[in-house]
């Protein structure tokens, strides 16, 4: 169904700086409506963690097989955050699509950016995009970041802090902002909000 070129596809993302609870919040929605959304796993450069799993977290790969991909317009968006590449392939989402079911997406700011600019022409298909912004406090970022990254020098959070200041100021050319202090009332304010409105011909959210 979602094959045919003239139908429009859609995707989610949540967006925002390192620390904005994007995966939580990602995991949430996955957990509440697993006949809807699936996960798009991101390929990345980053070494794996003892509590990540390869094409569960991410596809965890070198920088020499990314730039292949990059060189073979197989991403539909990809970016290069503290000297490690990430990225969303077509194909994740193709399979997704062809499942029946709507991506979401865990990204950066500018790949969502991309993916307003691009996902038409790389896919080939009307496509459907809305970005949603976790807007987190200058003062609460910090503390999340300290918390979160203990194991690194203050030169290191300072880069993640800078990079906080860059993508926050890109906030407002964003139709969806929702303030991620308190988790709960954030997941609520997604669902109601942004979610539900684009989502009611799925029998699943007019029986939520």
């Amino acid at each position: 169904m979602n094959s045919e070129p003239h139908v429009t596809v859609q995707a989610f993302a949540l967006i925002g700086p390192s620390g904005s609870g994007k995966t939580t919040l990602a995991k949430k929605l996955l957990n509440d409506y697993p006949t809807i959304f699936s996960f798009s796993v991101s390929h990345t450069t980053r070494p794996k963690s003892k509590f990540e799993t390869h094409k569960i977290d991410y596809f965890f790969i070198d920088h020499k097989h990314f730039k292949k991909m990059i060189a073979r317009n197989e991403f539909l968006e990809w970016e290069e955050v503290n000297s490690n590449l990430y990225g969303t392939s077509v194909k994740q989402i193709e399979t997704i699509l062809s499942d029946g079911k709507v991506p979401l997406l865990d990204i950066e700011v500018n790949g969502a950016e991309r993916i307003r600019k691009y996902a038409e022409i790389v896919l080939g298909r009307p496509f459907s995009f809305t970005p949603i912004f976790l807007d987190v406090p200058c003062d609460v970022q910090e503390m999340r970041i300290r918390e979160r990254k203990r194991g690194e020098t203050e030169e290191e959070i300072q880069k993640r802090l800078k990079r906080y200041e860059m993508e926050n100021a890109k906030k407002h050319s964003f139709d969806h902002i929702i303030p991620n202090i308190n988790l709960n009332e954030a997941y609520t304010q997604i669902l109601e909000s942004v979610v539900r409105p684009r989502l009611l011909h799925r029998q699943e959210m007019q029986t939520m």
